[in-house]
């Protein structure tokens, strides 16, 4: 009867008061505050030495996430205690990532991939695989071609940086108008800005770094696996990779994995 009893009450804890865990990882941006993932359930913070922390009210699936050096901008799906439609567009958020509000094309598009500065967004419609543009912060888009892209970064000019298959991209008015890199052998996965500069993560999980749009890659030994997101700020850089988050505080000499879920 004992045994039962504590068995019974065990089960209970674990159905009604088991801690919240991240789950599926999409993005990952960082700030002065810290590194902060994009999930299946929510916005969440993470770091090298402390357990997650959920940091959205609401558990909403987190599939594009950008910071434009002010606020946080998010795109993906509704979380099931929201009355919303399936496709969120652009989601801004004005208290750190608690709150969001819809900007605009809410309930057509979703970006799985985002990126800001300032005014200047971009993102990858996961649906028509088109690369969409901003320069009034969110309000009114351009499309992009050639399509497909698969990953974009806004350098701290406000000039814009897509990847397509073993080639660069860039934009310099709003993207409307693009030059390309010369053909290389290099084929990033992901990529994000550093200043006017570049930093990625190829096929094979080397982190990649270019002085410029148009700069050579530069190839380090770091072991990375196959990248999701990327993002940096300062000497952090923060890589999803294979559903855990990699961090490196040195400007990718080392990395650490961020505290499990």
């Amino acid at each position: 009867m004992k045994r039962w009893a504590a068995a019974a009450l065990v089960a209970a804890l674990a159905g009604c008061g088991s801690p919240v865990a991240m789950d599926h990882l999409h993005a990952v941006a960082v700030t002065d505050d810290g590194i902060f993932v994009g999930a299946h359930n929510g916005l969440w913070q993470v770091s090298e030495d402390t357990a997650p922390k959920q940091v959205s009210a609401q558990a909403w699936d987190v599939m594009g996430l950008a910071h434009d050096g002010q606020r946080f901008l998010a795109s993906g799906h509704p979380g099931p205690e929201m009355d919303a439609p399936g496709n969120l567009g652009l989601q801004r958020s004005l208290d750190a990532g608690a709150t969001w509000q819809g900007v605009s094309l809410v309930g057509d598009v979703d970006f799985h991939y985002l990126a800001a500065r300032g005014d200047t967004i971009a993102g990858i419609d996961s649906q028509s695989g088109l690369l969409l543009t901003s320069r009034d912060g969110g309000e009114q888009w351009i499309a992009a071609e050639p399509a497909p892209f698969f990953d974009v970064a806004v350098l701290a000019s406000g000039d814009i940086v897509a990847l397509t298959a073993q080639q660069r991209w860039h934009s310099s008015d709003g993207g409307q108008t693009w030059q390309q890199v010369a053909e290389e052998r290099i084929t990033p996965l992901v990529v994000t800005s550093h200043g006017q500069g570049l930093v990625a993560v190829d096929a094979g999980g080397r982190l990649l770094t270019a002085d410029s749009w148009d700069a050579p890659w530069q190839i380090t030994d770091a072991a990375l696996g196959r990248a999701e997101a990327i993002a940096v700020h300062d000497d952090t850089i923060a890589v999803v990779s294979e559903d855990r988050v990699l961090i490196s505080r040195n400007g990718g000499k080392d990395f650490a994995e961020a505290t499990g879920r």
